[in-house]
């Protein structure tokens, strides 16, 4: 299996939530080099592979999420389904799909100051839409490269040339295309000629760049023609049976950096053809023990930030990002009740504090003093109660709560 780095940003926004990553403690605790030390937490990209389970007994679409290996977290089952398609196209070529993975973890003591030490993890993938993950077309054969991502740069004239580009237009209306790269000549009236990047699809023309955008690429274009290297760039393609658009997402050449220059060529294997299913070979791993002395799952309990921003190794928010709150562990005690009962009992709290205090306000003194902390507690108590209840419907949701499996 060789690997495909999924386009689009390397260090991109990390969009997308993965689950089951309490089962898989011990893989994340080795892949981040070891538990942070107690009321420190830690943060890193790493390199991350999408592999399809199609052998998984708790999931017709599972896709474990690994790193050198060793499985740490799985996509949903609210995205699996979504992205197995590409996911299988890619497995089915005899590809590992590899995108990056943004790891959180933290050790905390329990809020309530009982019990072990709890480690805590999230995992966050940069991951674009599904039917964006492979080409419609393949690459050209031949010596070529593809440039490195870049801000999507909109192709002109393309309306020219909708009888090529209705050919490629996918059924979801949008996909993902590689196009090459030429020089071209426009010669004015008056006998002056101006260079302008054009671009093809399989060989027919598609379009061309204005003459200020490609003034961004002629340079690179130059250098990689006099090395014999054909320019290969990422679109995307956007249409339906009237239209279509094209959007090049290539990086200008002052945005490219020396090691893509002077480094070997950027290439992009071959697929299978799209097809609505596809043959993918078993790599479920069987199930994990759950780990001792740490209870059922505490899935979703984990607020943390909503982006990931901060350098990697990091152990406090940076400037402008939302600080690390520590989550709720739900015991075995606490799932002796239902989330409706968790919640009837925190308003019962807030109703008990208005009493207590209502009465303890009328003490001389330290009255006054005594009502605000009985009802601050009777509050504090019904946030607690309402965290639980929400961990306890999340875990419900996602089956992790009621069986012990690696997903």
């Amino acid at each position: 299996m060789t690997d495909y780095r999924l386009p689009g940003p390397e260090n991109g926004w990390a969009n997308v939530d993965a689950v089951g990553m309490f089962y898989h403690q011990a893989n994340i605790a080795k892949v981040i080099g070891g538990k942070p030390p107690v009321g420190q937490s830690i943060e890193m990209n790493v390199d991350a592979q999408l592999v399809p389970e199609p052998d998984n007994p708790h999931g017709t679409h599972a896709i474990s999420v690994r790193v050198n290996g060793r499985i740490i977290a799985y996509i949903s089952k609210d995205d699996d389904a979504s992205y197995w398609n590409d996911i299988g196209r890619i497995a089915a070529s005899g590809h590992t799909a590899v995108t990056t993975a943004r790891i959180w973890a933290s050790t905390q003591r329990p809020w309530d100051g009982r019990g072990a030490n709890k480690f805590e993890s999230r995992v966050t993938l940069v991951l674009r839409e599904p039917n964006l993950l492979t080409p419609i077309n393949n690459a050209p054969t031949g010596t070529y490269s593809v440039l490195p991502w870049g801000g999507g740069l909109q192709v002109i004239k393309e309306e020219n040339h909708f009888d090529v580009l209705f050919n490629y237009v996918p059924p979801s209306g949008v996909g993902m295309l590689l196009l090459t790269m030429h020089r071209g000549i426009n010669r004015l009236k008056n006998g002056t000629e101006k260079q302008f990047i054009e671009v093809r699809l399989e060989g027919e023309r598609v379009g061309e760049l204005s003459g200020a955008t490609s003034g961004h690429y002629l340079p690179v274009v130059e250098h990689m023609e006099t090395m014999n290297v054909l320019p290969v760039a990422w679109a995307t393609i956007k249409g339906s049976a009237l239209a279509a658009q094209l959007t090049l997402q290539a990086a200008k050449s002052t945005e490219i950096p020396d090691e893509w220059i002077i480094g070997p060529a950027t290439t992009v294997p071959k697929f299978v053809p799209h097809s609505d299913s596809y043959t993918i070979p078993p790599t479920y791993q069987g199930e994990l023990p759950t780990p001792a002395a740490a209870g059922r799952p505490p899935t979703a309990t984990i607020s943390t930030p909503s982006s990931f921003r901060a350098a990697p190794q990091a152990s406090a928010p940076a400037a402008g990002q939302p600080k690390v709150k520590r989550g709720t562990v739900p015991t075995d005690e606490h799932r002796k009740s239902s989330p409706t009962m968790h919640r009837l009992a925190g308003v019962s709290m807030i109703i008990l504090g208005v009493l207590l205090g209502g009465i303890l306000a009328l003490i001389p003194g330290i009255g006054p003093l005594l009502c605000i902390g009985v009802i601050w507690l009777g509050i504090y108590g019904n946030i607690v109660r309402r965290r639980i209840a929400k961990t306890l419907e999340a875990e419900a949701s996602s089956g992790q709560g009621t069986q012990p499996s690696s997903r």
